[in-house]
């Protein structure tokens, strides 16, 4: 070979091209190609590109996730072990120490992130004797070490006390983090009030737009340091009617204020005087008026289960008449404060997000302002059609998940019609409702196959939605045929859209069914095989997505006869609280047939205190067709094992779909193969 190609001799303008492309993976290999590209990677410091990087520090173990790869080092008994998860087995090196090689890899993966991260994430679960501050005081001198500091938009930290927060916090790039999230290392429900006086003091804070701090308490003398933000959830031991009031006030004049959810453990006096309040069963609420004349703020007070105050601006036109009151129920037109629950953090605010640059892979990240294009074959009943519409309009009336765009499509029509784009849900049920399934239009026969897929291919060249992170709902009755569909795939992953297929077992066309499964496992998403009764059940569950944005698992399996597969898993859920998961198990890739006898499944957490086993018909969750839709409720920082018992009658390949889902943030996951 000419030695003009060679890796030693290759220019530096070439190479800073190649690693202008690369990402943290890449970066890595190429580390290991030889000593020059090494030295040149180590003295240009080329960005990594990492979306997420979170630490965990536990007894005898540490973890690094660099965006979806995960590494473990653990202590052993001759060395330490290092291992990528769920790639491979564990390596042993021999007299190290784990801790030093978690700090000198989190040390490149800081010095090489230049691009902004989404997320920063610093866990602990130390339950011995463990000198956390000089540990956290390395990791320190890393960030000081940074110029400018680390660039995040959002920060998460488990913590003890404001001094170990100080050793991180003041060190993040100014001016670009927006989202602070504070937990107690030590306790599920607030024990100790958290000193904030230093904190409040770095621009970081006076920057920020959201802040959480649910497990520790904070004092009402704190208040006036969190009422310039736009969104903050906290939790007092106790609240005065001065404390509400002082809120009342100060965010009456807030134009940008947009949240505020506050616990508290005890109430004085319990008998408030904020005047007359519309009173519903487990509420009250009051209505101020604001700066904005369009605006007016409303004070919801929950009293049952975990008593709390949201106080949010409401349009003056959702304000009901007092003439008008009693004919409309309070829980109706507050339906989303309903929906906030303090197992789960207030949503994202992805809606300040910029919308990506087509064709740019590094703009593309799962708190994008994305799209939910819902297509349906023209062969189907209107009854399943609308179980979807219904799902769709009513979910993202009252919960913002980061879509903005909804779009709707009816396919397998003789001349085929352009997707509707809209930019709420009341146009897109108003789309959808007139454009219905309509037997006049359909093709007549069971030969032509679906043009479904040109339906995506027309979707991924539109100028009008985010196609980054978009969710894609197929409903289908007829198959496709034949086709090849390698650059169809290639484009949808290269812009992240996931596509979710329910498929009717009796086709009324086409003989491919497989090619539909093909698209959507092969884009993260799922596709399920049902007919009969049940089948509105399995299109209508499909929006279980809808709210449970963030994918932390994917994986298929290539399964024959009988067996077992273990995986083990933590979610992404930074807090000690539950919340519900989403988790999909599909049984077959085709329609159900006499090959499938049984396949059960079962949730145990590591230490044994929780054990959530399906399909169960009294859980609610039972298997409709080919696919289990379930949401138990899990909490966060447990490690838990899924086991799936399968049980086919012949040794007839079969493959199973597993996929994960959370209300908390999470990189976008490898592909399946």
């Amino acid at each position: 070979m000419s030695s003009e190609y060679s890796l030693v001799t290759i220019p530096d303008v070439t190479l800073d091209k190649i690693l202008e492309y690369c990402h943290f993976r890449a970066i890595i290999l190429l580390r290991k190609v030889c000593h020059r590209i090494r030295n040149y990677i180590d003295q240009t410091v080329p960005d990594i590109h990492l979306t997420s990087l979170e630490t965990s520090v536990y007894n005898k173990e540490c973890i690094i996730k660099y965006g979806s790869y995960g590494v473990r080092y653990q202590d052993h008994e001759k060395g330490y072990e290092v291992e990528l998860e769920h790639e491979g087995e564990p390596m042993l090196v021999e007299n190290g120490n784990f801790l030093d090689l978690f700090l000198s890899d989190l040390k490149f993966a800081v010095t090489h992130q230049r691009s902004t991260l989404n997320l920063l994430n610093f866990v602990q679960g130390i339950e011995i004797e463990f000198d956390m501050i000089q540990f956290l005081e390395r990791v320190s001198q890393i960030l000081k070490e940074k110029p400018n500091g680390l660039p995040t938009q959002e920060y998460h930290m488990k913590a003890r006390n404001q001094e170990e927060i100080m050793t991180i916090l003041p060190y993040l790039k100014p001016k670009l983090l927006d989202t602070i999230w504070i937990f107690d290392a030590l306790h599920l429900d607030p024990v100790e009030t958290l000193k904030i006086d230093k904190l409040t003091e770095l621009e970081k804070w006076k920057e920020a737009k959201t802040v959480g701090i649910l497990t520790f308490f904070i004092s009402p003398s704190d208040l006036e340091h969190f009422v310039h933000l736009e969104m903050f959830l906290l939790f007092a031991e106790t609240i005065s009617q001065k404390d509400l009031e002082f809120l009342r006030k100060s965010l009456i004049k807030s134009p940008s204020f947009e949240d505020l959810h506050f616990n508290y453990k005890n109430l004085k006096p319990e008998d408030l005087l904020l005047g007359p309040p519309f009173v519903d069963d487990s509420q009250d609420v009051w209505f101020f008026k604001t700066s904005d004349f369009n605006r007016i703020l409303a004070i919801v007070h929950e009293k049952v289960d975990e008593p709390h105050f949201l106080f949010t601006p409401v349009d003056e036109s959702k304000v009901p008449e007092s003439t008008q009151y009693h004919s409309r129920r309070i829980s109706d037109i507050f339906r989303c404060f309903n929906s906030i629950d303090f197992n789960r953090p207030l949503p994202h605010k992805i809606f300040d997000v910029t919308l990506p640059i087509r064709g740019s892979p590094d703009a593309c990240t799962p708190r994008t302002n994305s799209t939910i294009l819902y297509a349906y074959s023209n062969d189907l009943d209107a009854y399943d059609v609308n179980m979807l519409r219904s799902s769709i309009v009513f979910t993202n009336r009252n919960i913002f998940y980061g879509y903005t765009t909804f779009a709707n499509v009816r396919f397998d029509v003789h001349h085929e019609e352009e997707i509707q784009y809209h930019s709420d849900v009341f146009s897109f049920n108003a789309s959808v409702t007139a454009h219905m399934p309509n037997s006049s239009l359909s093709y007549g026969d069971s030969a032509t196959g679906s043009d479904v897929f040109n339906v995506l291919k027309r979707y991924l060249e539109n100028d009008q939605a985010t196609l980054c992170g978009s969710i894609v709902y197929i409903v289908a009755k007829r198959y496709p045929n034949q086709v090849d569909l390698t650059s169809l795939i290639t484009q949808l992953r290269a812009n992240h859209v996931f596509v979710y297929v329910v498929a009717h077992a009796v086709p009324s066309g086409g003989n491919n069914p497989h090619a539909l499964f093909e698209v959507a496992s092969k884009t993260n998403g799922f596709c399920v095989f049902n007919s009969g009764v049940n089948f509105w059940v399995s299109v209508n569950n499909l929006d279980y997505v809808n709210y449970r944005k963030y994918q932390f698992f994917s994986q298929n399996y290539a399964v024959t006869g009988s067996g077992r597969i273990e995986l083990p898993f933590i979610t992404p859920n930074p807090t000690m609280y539950s919340e519900q998961m989403l988790v999909v198990i599909t049984v077959q890739d085709h329609k159900i047939d006499n090959t499938f006898v049984s396949l059960n499944y079962t949730i145990k957490s590591v230490d044994g205190s929780f054990v959530w086993t399906g399909p169960d018909q009294s859980s609610g969750y039972p298997r409709f067709g080919t696919g289990i839709l379930a949401q138990p409720q899990l909490n966060g920082s447990v490690y838990y094992k899924l086991t799936i018992d399968y049980h086919y009658a012949t040794d007839q390949q079969q493959v199973i779909e597993t996929r994960l889902h959370s209300n908390f943030y999470h990189d976008f996951v490898p592909f399946v193969n």
